[in-house]
């Protein structure tokens, strides 16, 4: 009998023991990225609220976004749009393009499967004419692949959009917050 075994069962086996370790990988990263989210949360707080616009930065990266954690940090999309537009009016140019990212719909950084997921399920919210407002006003302030990130985008964006966009370039006030992302409805901390 034992020689019918034939070398798929090893290979399946060593599938499902990956898949396992990477969902215990995936659980690791995002708690380590807790971590460092509440760390530099707790460090840069008084100096956001005293105007430092890296701090400011900072803290709205922190905080953003999606799913609340069972104990500990507690992300918060709106709360950090605040931050990061403190931190955009005082020309922060990384604080700008993440905002243009936020409202893109682009919302989780890097390798956070987890993270990942729950936008996956939830549904992100976007903003297109908003993301590409941010995206200029990056390439501004002088990144400029945020403009070539821009003009990309606006090629798929509806007329509306468009227009949109450029009423926010007139008289409209810039896009800032929970309501020009998601629009008002309950559940704006997530």
């Amino acid at each position: 009998m034992g020689h019918l075994i034939d070398s798929a069962a090893p290979k399946a086996f060593a599938l499902v023991c990956i898949a396992h370790l990477s969902g215990c990988a995936s659980v690791a990263v995002e708690a380590a990225h807790l971590a460092i989210d509440e760390v530099t949360f707790n460090r840069k707080i008084d100096a956001a609220w005293s105007g430092d616009p890296a701090a400011q930065y900072a803290v709205g990266k922190a905080l953003c976004c999606s799913g609340d954690t069972a104990e500990g940090m507690v992300y918060n999309t709106a709360e950090a749009l605040v931050w990061l537009c403190r931190a955009a009016d005082r020309g922060n140019v990384d604080a700008m393009e993440k905002l243009a990212q936020i409202f893109e719909g682009d919302q989780v950084d890097g390798l956070r499967m987890i993270r990942r997921a729950i936008s996956a399920l939830s549904g992100t919210p976007q903003n297109r004419a908003a993301a590409y407002y941010w995206y200029l006003q990056a390439d501004s302030a002088g990144r400029a692949a945020a403009g070539e990130t821009a003009a990309d985008l606006h090629a798929k964006m509806s007329l509306a959009e468009q227009e949109k966009a450029a009423r926010y370039f007139e008289d409209a006030p810039r896009p800032c917050s929970w309501a020009d992302l998601a629009g008002p409805y309950e559940g704006a901390g997530s």
